[in-house]
């Protein structure tokens, strides 16, 4: 059986580098955790607000990981274990219930949003690092001695497919992760992930994307910047330019 003090030197001798180059490329990829949560709102009718509370969750564990900030023994002695608990989950539940509510069905797939990450982060971290999911009430160390390699295949996976689910949602709903940051660049990809070959610019080129003023295709020698990562045409460009000359006027 491993003990606790053989998981922390094995922890602590795979950020350091000494064990092979395929175990210290990180673990269960971030944006995997995010394009999760994100998935896991689209399990029934959401709104933004919803979405992106459960993206948050499924990020908000490795909080614990800024411990890099102070120093490599720092992240080492406190990456999955002071945000990758229940507790913790609960606490990020209840803070989220603010903006979407005390529906059941909401803020439990804000809850499991972050469940999830602990399950990805059991199985993709890499055999000897442990999670501590009691925590403060108990200190009993959850070890998956069959965890793959960090960054295994089966993390690419569901890399993978997270991607091609999340193509799909903007395709059929017209949004997309980046809707919680940026309007100009979730609306941009998710017309691009709604091209079809009939859509065209008036050069005839591909009209890969559209303007978001007045949603004329444009290819990619057409497109150009309305600010905040938003695309449009030559005209709604100009148009958006004496707009703001206007008002500094």
């Amino acid at each position: 059986m491993t003990t606790r003090h053989e998981v922390d030197l094995l922890r602590r001798r795979a950020f350091a580098g000494s064990l092979p180059r395929s175990r210290r490329k990180g673990a269960f990829n971030p944006i995997t955790h995010i394009l999760l949560g994100w998935l896991i709102a689209h399990l029934g009718s959401s709104t933004r607000a919803l979405r992106t509370w459960c993206l948050i969750a499924a990020i908000a564990p490795d909080v614990d990981g800024l411990g890099l900030l102070f120093g490599r023994e720092t992240y080492v002695r406190y990456h999955h274990v002071l945000a990758h608990n229940f507790l913790f989950l609960a606490l990020v539940t209840a803070v989220s219930a603010c903006w979407v509510g005390w529906r059941p069905w909401d803020v439990g797939r804000v809850f499991a949003s972050g469940l999830v990450h602990l399950y990805g982060d059991y199985w993709g971290s890499g055999p000897g690092w442990p999670l501590y999911v009691l925590l403060p009430f108990d200190d009993t160390m959850v070890l998956n001695e069959a965890a793959w390699e960090f960054n295994g295949a089966e993390s690419r996976l569901i890399f993978a497919g997270c991607v091609l689910a999340s193509c799909w949602i903007a395709r059929r709903a017209g949004r997309t992760p980046f809707e919680s940051l940026t309007a100009g660049m979730d609306r941009a990809l998710a017309d691009l992930a709604a091209w079809t070959r009939e859509r065209r610019c008036e050069c005839g080129r591909a009209g890969i994307w559209l303007c978001q003023r007045c949603r004329t295709p444009l290819c990619r020698g057409h497109a150009l910047s309305l600010g905040r990562f938003g695309l449009g045409c030559a005209d709604c460009a100009a148009a958006g330019s004496g707009e703001s000359a206007g008002k500094s006027g």
